[in-house]
């Protein structure tokens, strides 16, 4: 079976979704799945130092990666525009038997679900939470327009509409009950344990062995809820927050301004974007993980932080709310300001997780979003829709 999966970027800088496409492509291909990934050389702002046009590897992953269209206007480049890739997908896309579309709104997706209609090959979608009433308001007229114009023909025409969470199901239910949905997690390969990661953590810090942190790591961005978490954090005096992440440089700025201010006693510490051992040691150094997001498909940094077997406090607006309740992880609460920090209170006043506690959460997390068996349910899944053929929904061509 040969499955190209097409997404706008793999940049470690656009999150989590670009991040699950290269683990769930290499699960797939240890699946016997000959899958490979089609995308733009976009990298945020700036574009990868990447070959183009040819095949490559990324991560253990076979790659194409081509050029981004750059304007010096960021709402054209984040349309990540690429004609190369576009000629490409009209001259190979017959090659495969099916298509997995990652992400709405963006030329690369909508170009492959276009192209897969026109050459009849079926097609899944996975919106990564685009459709969900609160992302769906965001620059509403427009993504209105866009889907007048395209996208909902283009997710009417799919065989599937991949949905990481229960929630996100419900979420394309409301947007249009007709659509194929079916839940398929996203996965995560457990991480390298470092030892002296408590200390590693303090010492990059300044901080006391004693003290307490807790961990904020993603994108920044508004909708995260970093305002909300500032100001818990103001409201406890004996805690240090780090904030590991990027985004605009605008609204970072902003919050390392806010984060300044008298009240917080030097107590916010900013890493910038982290991965690879950086991530792994902040994860395990930290006390507790903090997520108030306003809304997440499925929330990939948590299950970071769970696989770290670290505790988290997330508002009911991160799809994985269930499992950290279910296995008891952790607390979920409104993102509201006194909420927020009367959640994080108690969790200081308890103390760190002992390393049983933590053991257990790792496990827990572990036994339910391993990647291998994800990867054995979407195989199984891409056999159902081929004999088919395009499946998905008729009659709105």
């Amino acid at each position: 079976m040969k499955v190209l999966h097409v997404i706008p970027s793999v940049s470690p800088l656009r999150g989590g979704p670009s991040h699950a496409v290269l683990g769930m492509v290499r699960a797939l291909r240890g699946r016997g799945c000959d899958a490979e990934i089609a995308c733009t050389d976009d990298d945020g702002p700036g574009r990868l130092d990447v070959p183009l046009d040819r095949m490559t590897e990324r991560d253990g992953v076979p790659v194409r990666f081509f050029a981004r269209f750059s304007p010096g206007l960021s709402a054209l480049r984040e349309f990540q525009y690429s004609a190369p890739l576009g000629r490409w997908l009209g001259g190979n896309l017959a090659g495969y038997d099916l298509v997995h579309v990652h992400a709405v709104f963006s030329y690369a997706s909508t170009r492959a679900m276009q192209w897969a209609r026109r050459l009849g090959k079926p097609y899944v979608v996975r919106p990564i939470g685009q459709l969900s009433a609160w992302s769906l308001g965001q620059k509403a007229a427009k993504k209105r327009l866009y889907l007048a114009l395209a996208e909902r023909r283009n997710l009417r025409g799919a065989a599937g509409i991949h949905c990481t969470s229960e929630a996100e199901r419900r979420d394309v239910m409301g947007f249009d009950p007709r659509l194929p949905a079916f839940v398929s997690p996203i996965g995560i390969d457990p991480p390298e344990w470092r030892a002296g990661a408590r200390e590693a953590v303090r010492g990059r810090f300044g901080l006391r062995h004693g003290d307490f942190v807790i961990l904020y790591l993603g994108r920044l961005h508004p909708k995260k809820g970093l305002d909300i978490l500032l100001d818990a954090v103001a409201a406890l005096p004996d805690v240090a927050l780090v904030i590991a992440g990027s985004g605009d440089a605008r609204y970072e700025e902003r919050l390392r301004q806010r984060a300044a201010a008298p009240g917080f006693g030097g107590r916010v510490h900013f890493a910038g974007f982290v991965a690879g051992a950086e991530k792994d040691l902040l994860l395990q150094g930290s006390d507790v993980f903090a997520l108030p997001s306003e809304h997440e498909n499925f929330g990939i940094a948590v299950l970071e932080a769970l696989m770290a077997g670290l505790p988290v406090v997330v508002s009911p607006g991160v799809a994985l709310e269930d499992f950290v309740r279910q296995i008891g992880a952790g607390v979920v609460v409104e993102p509201q300001r006194d909420v927020f920090a009367a959640a994080l209170r108690c969790l200081v006043a308890g103390g760190a997780a002992k390393g049983e506690e933590r053991e257990r959460i790792r496990r827990e997390a572990a036994g339910a979003y391993a990647w291998d068996g994800i990867a054995r349910g979407l195989v199984a899944t891409y056999g159902e829709i081929l004999p088919r053929g395009r499946g998905g929904i008729r009659n709105h061509e």
